[in-house]
């Protein structure tokens, strides 16, 4: 540190020493204060600021006794002791070759992530954002894995993850905690059979809040998502623990313990969906089950899986129930064109039509569900035994992406490249005059499209 400065810090400490004065220094430690008292309080200060200068150059080993002395006296002080902590501990943890001092590092940085979680109140006065504590256990608890070595304790390791999972926020979950979890179960359960239900119980738990995780992922953690998904899966078909047997054995006593728990149900629906376990006779009393849920991710598990079937009319009463629980025309409008997008792929498209339209109406804004219903007309555009009538399908669909650009100019770009590619589709002037049709008669093109469209 510039000894200019370093001399000013001393002055401004020694200025509150005296403003201060009690009859015996205390530390904050011990008082429940800040920077502690007397000349506590001046040695708090500056070996928080030596710290911050040392970590500043990377010099760690020097940083080590000036932040331990700081963080022993002072552990309320400053954000920053927790920061520069876990960057010097894991610096020593690194390059010590010591293992009884590594095991030292080691508690300290548990310890610290402790100290963090204790004291959280009082170290997000200054942040932004507050502390998580479900992420600081999700790091000891990966910190440990990694660390100990030789000494690592595997039953410590576990209880550090399950706490970890606990206090989880499931919406933001930790991936590499899932990992790590799996793998500290896998060995428990070789070290131990009778952890079966202990270690699927976790399994199933593991890959439902990772699989609800890569769905809500953005692109740039898609790919960790799926990838944490694999190695969970491969660990539990490692252990032999991915049987039907197994998952049905799991439900019978976790239902048991737990009736008419709808999250049991998502759960186990997710994993036997996940193996294909779809024909086996729980999956469909799960999903008789679901039908009887208000939870709307229940009922459109149960619609679609009724569609599989082929029970068409029973997947659009539930999917009716869902959009009758939503009060939102913006989020109806979103949910029928997400339908609409299923149906369209599975090549149903007189459903795919009915859910765009319906995307449409309740929000005439939705410029990707006119793109879509003008896709699902292109893909199918045949309905008259007259090529010439036929070739009249594409008025309507350019139609449609006329009112894309209209109402949605965020569909601009992809509503112009489809009408250039449409409209050398549609018919010649004389083909229409040979059928009597001119600019501005009104034509219905019928079939399973049915709808009016004036000849432009």
């Amino acid at each position: 540190m510039n000894m200019s400065i370093l001399k000013q810090l001393f002055l401004l400490c020694l200025a509150m020493f005296y403003a201060i004065s009690p009859a015996k220094a205390q530390r904050g430690i011990e008082d429940g204060s800040i920077f502690g008292h007397g000349k506590d309080s001046i040695d708090c200060l500056l070996n928080i600021g030596m710290t911050r200068e040392l970590v500043k150059k990377n010099d760690f080993k020097k940083a080590y006794l000036p932040w331990k002395m700081a963080f022993s006296s002072c552990p309320k002080a400053q954000i920053s002791l927790y920061n520069d902590g876990a960057k010097i501990l894991h610096e020593m943890l690194k390059t010590e070759q010591d293992s009884l001092k590594r095991i030292g590092y080691l508690n300290e940085l548990s310890d610290l992530y402790d100290k963090n979680i204790l004291y959280k109140k009082e170290l997000s006065r200054f942040l932004t954002n507050p502390i998580r504590e479900d992420l600081l256990l999700a790091v000891k608890a990966y910190d440990y894995l990694h660390y100990a070595g030789n000494a690592l304790d595997i039953k410590q390791a576990y209880k550090y993850c399950k706490d970890a999972v606990c206090k989880m926020d499931k919406n933001d979950p930790a991936f590499y905690l899932m990992c790590d979890w799996m793998v500290i179960d896998s060995i428990m359960y070789k070290n131990d059979s009778g952890f079966k239900n202990e270690f699927i119980n976790d399994f199933i738990t593991a890959a439902y809040i990772s699989e609800n995780a890569r769905k809500k992922a953005q692109t740039s953690t898609q790919s960790l998502w799926e990838n944490t998904l694999s190695r969970i899966y491969q660990i539990a078909k490692d252990c032999g623990l991915d049987s039907y047997e197994s998952i049905a054995d799991w439900y019978k006593r976790t239902n048991e313990q737990q009736q008419q728990d709808y999250e049991i149900l998502k759960e186990t629906i997710a994993i036997m969906k996940k193996f294909h376990y779809e024909k086996q006779p729980l999956f469909s009393e799960l999903i008789e089950k679901a039908a009887a849920s208000n939870d709307p991710e229940l009922l459109n598990e149960c619609a679609w899986s009724h569609y599989r079937n082929g029970e068409k009319e029973k997947c659009t009463t539930l999917l009716e129930k869902v959009f009758a629980q939503n009060n939102s025309m913006i989020e109806k409008s979103n949910l029928a064109y997400e339908t609409a997008k299923i149906f369209y792929q599975e090549k149903d498209l007189p459903l795919a039509k009915k859910y765009a339209q319906l995307a449409i109406e309740q929000n005439e804004h939705n410029g990707e569900a006119y793109i879509l219903l003008a896709r699902i007309y292109a893909s199918q555009p045949d309905w008259s035994e007259n090529p010439i009538l036929n070739k009249c399908t594409y008025f309507l669909i350019i139609d449609k992406l006329q009112q894309a650009k209209r109402m949605d100019l965020r569909t601009e770009n992809e509503a112009n490249e489809l009408i250039r590619k449409y409209v050398t589709d549609t018919p010649q002037t004389n083909d229409l005059l040979f059928m009597n049709i001119k600019q501005g008669d009104q034509i219905n093109i019928g079939g399973w499209i049915n709808e009016n469209i004036i000849i432009q």
